[in-house]
């Protein structure tokens, strides 16, 4: 079989288009897996905000037992800062899953602080580092969910106020990148 020049240069055209729409599936198949990696970090995030309004709305006294006729003020307040992040390496996050030990997310239990007073933990492999930072006298907290990708970490982050005596958690999951 003789292939003319039109011939040829329609193959190498059909070719080159075959080849482009591959790398186009290709890529979809990439952002696809990266969005489901980061519905983790966001799904444990509104987790973790949720279980700090409900810690918050826990009441507490400022006093041990009470005798009869004594009465001691209540309050409400934020958990405080994780002592260490979970995993407290990003290389174990690093392009792989780390599997977390249930004594890592109870590491601030003596403080009633972290992850311990928010009473969460992942019992599943994880793509992400997990870190609270809370200033409870100030009543602010924020949330991260961190991990490696490329040459950037990508951060994701809730965060919360008491304002008027009432947890406000923002409305959205902030994203940034930085550099590594």
């Amino acid at each position: 079989m003789k292939l003319g020049l039109m011939g040829l240069a329609g193959g190498v055209a059909f070719a080159a288009l075959a080849c482009s729409k591959a790398q186009e599936q290709r890529a979809g198949a990439d952002k696809a897996l990266e969005e489901n990696r980061n519905a983790e970090a966001r799904m444990n995030l509104g987790e973790i905000a949720k279980a700090m309004r409900a810690a918050f709305e826990e009441e507490r006294m400022t006093s041990g037992t009470l005798a009869a006729g004594q009465s001691a003020e209540i309050k409400h307040e934020l958990c405080g800062s994780t002592s260490k992040p979970v995993p407290e390496s990003l290389a174990d996050v690093d392009g792989k899953k780390y599997q977390s030990s249930v004594s890592e997310w109870k590491v601030d239990a003596a403080r009633n602080a972290g992850f311990a007073c928010l009473k969460f933990n992942l019992p599943s492999p994880q793509y992400f580092q997990y870190e609270v930072k809370s200033d409870p006298s100030r009543g602010e907290f924020t949330a991260y969910a961190r991990r490696p990708v490329g040459g950037e970490i990508l951060e994701l982050s809730i965060s919360g106020k008491v304002q008027s005596g009432v947890l406000n958690v923002a409305p959205s999951i902030g994203e940034t990148r930085k550099p590594r």
